[in-house]
């Protein structure tokens, strides 16, 4: 006999849409070169699993430093761009192939990283970009040093 279980998931939240716009001019080989250019784009109510396991390929750390990667960083902001709303993930895959509209990977990483506080409700920096705690508390899990004791002069 097969044994069987369901699992029921919860709806996504029924949240206001949450938009960003990118700004930028039109390079110099188009029509429009010099010119401003803008596009809006909504993110989805809540961050797919898929995604989340997007988002762990984004990056790499070697020697201490991290570097993103393009394409799995193009490819995660696309999974979270929601398409039913006003075709963002669509508009978002076709600027970041366009020669004339060119958006950084700097750029793309400071979006990918708001755009993950936004979904998680959690900050994405580095830990000492967080406020210190109260004075007396300890900001690591590393037991604090006791002071270090004056040596008088003579």
């Amino acid at each position: 006999m097969t044994q069987r279980k369901t699992f029921t998931v919860h709806d996504p939240p029924d949240t206001e849409p949450v938009e960003f716009e990118i700004v930028g001019t039109y390079g110099n080989r188009h029509r429009k070169a010099g010119k401003e250019w803008s596009e809006t784009f909504t993110l989805v109510p809540e961050m797919p699993v898929g995604s989340v396991a997007l988002w762990q390929q984004t990056a790499t750390t070697r020697d201490r430093r991290t570097t993103f990667l393009p394409g799995p960083t193009i490819l995660f902001l696309s999974s979270i761009l929601d398409n039913n709303m006003n075709k963002s993930s669509t508009r978002f895959q076709l600027l970041c192939d366009d020669p004339n509209r060119v958006v950084s990977m700097d750029e793309l990483v400071d979006i990918m990283e708001w755009a993950v506080q936004e979904l998680t409700g959690r900050p994405t920096g580095p830990v000492s970009s967080l406020p210190v705690g109260p004075e007396g508390t300890a900001t690591s899990s590393e037991p604090e040093s006791p002071p270090a004791e004056e040596t008088p002069t003579v």
